[in-house]
């Protein structure tokens, strides 16, 4: 997205932009959210779009099933690295 589209859009959403400093944000947007990616779906119309927008929305759900299976994994090593600690402590001790 260029800057100028970038504030276009703005302006059409606010009706009147004014750039203040901190009310917008300071670099244009990269990506879009799982909610962008649906309200866009509803916007495009043709079929190659709903296919890719169909697809991105997929994506989000395995990032997001990924994500979930990772922190799970994540928690069950911290809790093997405290008892690998403690076992440690206690022998240390002896």
């Amino acid at each position: 997205m260029k800057e100028e589209e970038y504030y276009n859009i703005l302006r059409s959403q606010t009706g009147t932009l004014e750039l203040k400093q901190g009310q917008y944000a300071k670099y244009l947007p990269y990506v879009f959210t799982e909610q962008g990616t649906a309200q866009l779906a509803s916007v495009l119309r043709t079929q190659n779009a709903a296919v890719i927008s169909v697809g991105i929305a997929l994506a989000f759900v395995k990032m997001r099933h990924l994500i979930k299976d990772n922190i799970l994994v994540l928690e069950n090593v911290i809790n093997m690295n405290n008892k690998l600690d403690n076992h440690l402590e206690k022998k240390s001790k002896k």
